[in-house]
């Protein structure tokens, strides 16, 4: 690697162990995987000293928290490095997994990802890591961090696959989003990534709903939609609350799925000075139906002068290709025209036309979402 790519390239990469160890995965025995964790660090810096390494992508359940446990203590006596520390959660197992036909067939009982479900397991997995000081300072990266197993299955295998088609899936990933940084809060280890394992699978039909970005033809899927509105938070995080925001201090009080809530993050760009914020509605329930919106004051204090207001919106009819294309009819064999169509909507769309305002130290605004639904209000002074 070090010379097909050279140093520079390979530099920022991470070299991680294994997958999920802690269960069928590995065939040997936790020991066994402490020794080739032993062999292959050492190996991989004899050859690159400052590669970094880490692990062990155990999974979210109880054996991947005892299993953490052991490979830290093994690294701490045996003077081994760890650069950062990975694991992963999922939201759901939905039971049965499978009510498999060609057709697909109703949901036995309808289930939905849970949120508390995650942010317990991040929660263990901190307090496993701030048990060993030495090692609590590493970056912790969540580099499974899913809604729902399996990747491949999707709607034809169980109906409640259903959310990862629509708008229910950004905004749940953007509500867990924050609600990963809201944890960080309440330990000294810190997540510092976390990331969805996700991949396009070849052959599927439309909207199959298996977990990935695209469907079939390559048509960006909603959830595409709210990466892209995180990616326009910019660089420092700003203090943003809501007062009608799901209560995560107590963990252990909270059920399998949040309530509804609407929360809010919000970010500003070092380089413009531009404010974004982001603004959701959500609860931990796919087949919750509203046919209302809920009225959003929206203040933003601390700014002055002549700014542009864009605002961006996620729900059923914005940024929303399955609804496009459910809408024409879920063509399995769509016409040029109809993909066109679909794809024309793809993107992150506005939810109204650009607006100036001039502001006196605070800027209000009145946002009306349904359910589910994630505005994003970019704000840009006026130079």
């Amino acid at each position: 690697m070090l010379e097909r790519y050279g140093a520079d390239e390979i530099q920022p990469w991470l070299w991680e162990l294994w997958n999920e160890p802690d269960i069928s995965y590995w065939r040997g025995t936790p020991e066994q995987f402490h020794d080739l964790y032993d062999v292959t660090v050492k190996a991989i810096r004899d050859v690159h000293p400052t590669a970094r390494v880490g692990g062990p992508a155990v999974t979210g359940g109880d054996q991947g928290a005892v299993f953490l446990h052991g490979f830290l203590q093994a690294c701490a006596d045996r003077d081994l490095p760890i650069d950062f520390i990975s694991f992963h959660t999922k939201g759901s197992h939905f039971t049965p997994w499978r009510t498999y036909g060609p057709i697909g067939a109703p949901a036995p009982e309808r289930q939905s990802p849970s949120t508390p479900k995650m942010l317990r397991e991040i929660d263990r997995a901190l307090t496993v890591i701030e048990q060993f000081p030495r090692y609590v300072g590493a970056p912790v990266i969540v580099d499974e961090c899913d809604a729902s197993v399996p990747a491949h299955w999707g709607i034809y295998d169980n109906a409640n696959f259903a959310y990862r088609n629509n708008e229910y899936y950004p905004v749940f990933q953007a509500k867990l989003m924050k609600k990963v940084l809201d944890l960080n809060e309440q330990h000294t280890a810190k997540v510092h990534e976390a990331t969805t394992w996700s991949f396009s699978m070849e052959g599927e039909r439309y909207f199959e709903g298996t977990r990935s970005f695209v469907t079939a033809s390559g048509i960006e899927k909603p959830l595409m939609n709210a990466y892209r509105a995180f990616a326009r938070l910019g660089d420092r995080r700003l203090a943003a609350t809501s007062d009608r925001s799901a209560d995560i201090s107590d963990i252990s009080a909270l059920g399998n799925g949040l309530p509804e809530e609407v929360d809010v993050i919000a970010g500003r760009h070092s380089t413009d000075g531009s404010v974004a914020i982001l603004v959701w509605r959500h609860t931990d329930d796919q087949y919750a139906e509203d046919p209302g919106t809920t009225r959003v004051d929206l203040e933003v204090d601390g700014i002055d002068g002549e700014w542009t207001v864009q605002h961006f919106r996620i729900d059923r009819s914005h940024s929303n290709s399955h609804t496009v294309w459910r809408d024409l009819g879920a063509p399995q064999d769509p016409t040029p025209e109809q993909l066109a169509a679909i794809t024309a909507r793809q993107g992150l769309e506005r939810f109204a036309d650009d607006s100036r305002m001039v502001v006196d130290g605070r800027l209000r605004l009145t946002l009306e979402l349904p359910l589910p639904s994630l505005s994003l209000v970019i704000l840009s002074m006026v130079t």
